[in-house]
């Protein structure tokens, strides 16, 4: 005799997505309230969050991977809040990036004036052009680092580097390069 998740497991895989559906209808209010109220997350990523949850549900149950679980409400409330985890600690680290990219600026003598909005627009202009200087693969470098958060060893392995030291070490030599194409372009325009 099947278990109900195999049964469920079958459907999915023959194509009938009912299941996730009846889950979908079942379950929405009670876990994006859950994150609205006790994680502060706002009805976009909430809603997210849930669908990303969803289909993390999904997947296991088609891989097998999925243990029996009791109570499939809490389980996938269990789920959002690990996604919402990831999801702050991310947007966390980018925002810390983006400001340690303006302190580097600041540090290497490329420095506007905090209070006057329009030094710091100019700065932003200046960098978004400099980048534009640096080669694709540092440009992909810094961007991956300073703004979409991931560390060097996600970073050597999408840009194919043979050590997160390797990809640390021309993370250096982009910014160097970086900060002196942001003082020639200032020095342009001054």
């Amino acid at each position: 005799m099947s278990s109900p998740l195999t049964e469920v497991r079958n459907q999915l895989i023959a194509g009938d997505q009912s299941y996730i559906e009846n889950l979908f209808e079942e379950t929405y209010d009670y876990a994006t309230s859950y994150l609205k109220k006790k994680k502060y997350a706002s009805d976009d990523e909430a809603h997210d969050l849930y669908i990303d949850a969803i289909m993390i549900l999904r997947e296991r149950i088609i891989d097998g991977s999925l243990p029996e679980i009791k109570n499939v409400k809490s389980f996938i409330v269990g789920i959002c809040i690990n996604l919402n985890k990831e999801f702050l600690y991310k947007k966390y680290r980018a925002e810390s990036k983006e400001q340690e990219v303006r302190e580097l600026f600041y540090s290497k003598g490329f420095i506007a004036d905090e209070d006057n909005s329009e030094d710091l627009e100019t700065m932003k202009k200046i960098c978004i052009q400099a980048m534009d200087k640096l080669g694709e693969k540092c440009n992909k470098l810094l961007n991956m680092y300073h703004f979409e958060g991931l560390n060097m060893t996600e970073i050597a392995d999408i840009l194919g580097f043979a050590s997160r030291n390797v990809a640390k070490t021309m993370k250096s030599r982009c910014f160097k390069k970086l900060i002196e194409e942001a003082n020639k372009i200032r020095t342009l325009t001054k």
